[in-house]
């Protein structure tokens, strides 16, 4: 719609200078990725906040008195972030293996384009090492994760 119907942004292509690609060619591929991703994520989220939001400590926090800010941020957020840190970290992998998609459809050059043209030309190597790539990238965000567990909870003790 924002490329053919309305004709805001290209819909391929790429230059050599950073600003002509950031405002002009990136805009609609992160349009893309964020609207595709956005709508499930958020339910999920709100469902998080929402089974939070029905405790008894929540309740108690507010029969205290405590600030309407306070009780969402103090006891509710801090709360529902260990099932969101969780969604985020096995989400992310995905978000990395979307943009290789996403490069290869509008055009950008990237690794993306470089593994999509590696599996037709069974370049195995090249295959091999953006899969050690993505393993390793997957088993940090997940070791970050857990470190985040620690500051979000500090019920949460690393062993």
């Amino acid at each position: 719609m924002f490329g053919f119907l309305l004709g805001w942004f290209p819909v391929q292509g790429w230059s050599d200078q950073f600003t002509t690609n950031l405002l002009k060619y990136a805009p609609l591929p992160v349009i893309l990725a964020v609207f595709v991703s956005l709508a499930p994520q958020t339910r999920l989220y709100r469902t998080f906040f929402l089974d939070e939001i029905n405790h008894d400590y929540v309740r108690t926090a507010r029969a205290k008195g405590l600030d309407e800010r306070v009780v969402m941020f103090k006891h509710v957020l801090r709360n529902a972030m260990i099932p969101i840190l969780t969604n985020v970290a096995t989400q992310l992998p995905g978000v990395f293996i979307g943009s290789f998609l996403i490069e290869v459809f509008f055009s950008i050059p990237g690794l993306g384009r470089e593994v999509y043209t590696a599996v037709g030309r069974s370049d195995y190597p090249m295959i091999q090492a953006t899969t050690i790539y993505l393993a390793a990238l997957t088993m940090v965000i997940n070791l970050i994760t857990d470190v985040l567990y620690k500051f979000v909870d500090p019920r949460v003790v690393l062993k």
